[in-house]
């Protein structure tokens, strides 16, 4: 049995890429699916929390030394921005709200593409769950919090 589960190991690891965060998996529909499992169970089993993934509460970050980058002329309060310290990296913490046709949208992080253009407003802003460029209203641009799933309408 351990010997067909380090085939299969290596041939996932062959021919994926490593995750970048956290993103919770219910059933893998594909090969990255199952690297992002072995991350995710290597991450708990290490108690590992540099800001790989999202915690439901946005002030956790603070904690974990990221840096509140929000405007502070924001008036709706709908969304705050943070970065990370060391990486510079940069998400956005989107509130629950109701769009126009009055669908509901949970709690979710936006990843920021460093790389981003200022020029193009909508294409390839934000990072995908996986690290891939992804564009602004893209369903993969919303990432869910921790063990939450996030299925955006």
């Amino acid at each position: 049995m351990k010997l067909t589960k380090k085939i299969r190991k290596r041939f996932v690891y062959l021919f994926t890429k490593k995750p970048k965060c956290y993103v919770r998996i219910e059933k893998p529909k594909n090969l990255q699916d199952y690297r992002q499992q072995d991350y995710n169970d290597w991450c708990k089993a290490k108690k590992v929390y540099n800001g790989s993934y999202l915690p439901k509460n946005p002030d956790t970050l603070l904690r974990k030394g990221w840096a509140e980058t929000s405007n502070p002329k924001n008036k709706t309060g709908m969304h705050r921005m943070f970065q990370r310290k060391s990486s510079k990296q940069n998400i956005d913490f989107h509130y629950k709200k109701y769009k126009k046709n009055g669908v509901l949208i949970d709690d979710h992080y936006h990843w920021h593409n460093d790389e981003h253009k200022k020029e193009d407003e909508k294409v390839n802003k934000y990072i995908d769950r996986y690290g891939h460029k992804c564009d602004k209203d893209s369903p993969e641009s919303h990432l869910a919090p921790l063990d939450k799933i996030f299925d955006y309408k």
